[in-house]
């Protein structure tokens, strides 16, 4: 009788220390799958908080542009002229999203902390359908090189910006646009109209189309 309550004693205890450790394994497991959720919204967090890029579903921020020829296949240039502003940002689009195909590269310049102008490289379309995604048809053509023509289109509405901060640039909006077709790309210059004029467009332009039109025939 005394066996069998010790039997019963010692089942009872393995019962206590089997649940005691299947409950601590599931704290371990939930405690690391909460740590990769929580590191993965910080990263997406922190790349919105210093995206001088308006983030969007497919946007890959990277480091410099020899990263971003890793994923593009070396679509883009580096413009000659500058007018004082450094490359600041670099983002791919691995996904298609509205009129930016997959491949297409922005190219963000800055000067005295705040955003100057964009380049975005958009291959595979044509100016008709990046025309399009303007509400006005009023375009003045500009001749960027002998064999290359350009249409620029000027928002109505006012820049408004934004002040720099700790973690990112100071950004104003982006009203001015220059866009031209090189080859299969089409190839948008932006600006706030302050930080890079329209005359300062149109020389980035030529200098941008003249890098691409050789590299390409290359």
């Amino acid at each position: 009788m005394q066996q069998d309550q010790e039997t019963t004693n010692h089942h009872d205890k393995d019962r206590e220390l089997i649940p005691m450790s299947l409950k601590w394994a599931i704290g371990v497991v939930i405690v690391m799958l909460l740590s990769v959720v929580v590191l993965r919204v910080i990263n997406v967090f922190d790349q919105t908080e210093r995206s001088a890029i308006d983030p969007i579903d497919g946007l890959v921020l990277v480091d410099t542009p020899e990263e971003a020829k890793e994923l593009t296949g070396d679509k883009f240039v580096l413009p000659e002229e500058t007018y004082g502003s450094s490359l600041y940002q670099v983002g791919v689009y691995t996904l298609p999203v509205a009129f930016i195909p997959p491949g297409s590269v922005s190219l963000v310049y800055a000067e005295n902390q705040y955003r100057s102008f964009t380049i975005d490289f958009l291959p595979g379309t044509d100016l008709a359908s990046q025309k399009n995604i303007y509400s006005t048809d009023r375009f003045v053509p500009v001749s960027i090189t002998s064999e290359i023509d350009g249409a620029f289109v000027q928002s109505s509405f006012t820049s408004r910006c934004l002040e720099p901060n700790r973690t990112s640039l100071g950004k104003c909006s982006l009203i001015a646009t220059l866009l031209m077709k090189v080859d299969d790309t089409v190839i948008k210059i932006n600006s706030d109209g302050e930080h890079l004029t329209q005359g300062e467009m149109i020389s980035v332009a030529r200098s941008v189309a003249s890098l691409f039109a050789e590299k390409e025939s290359n």
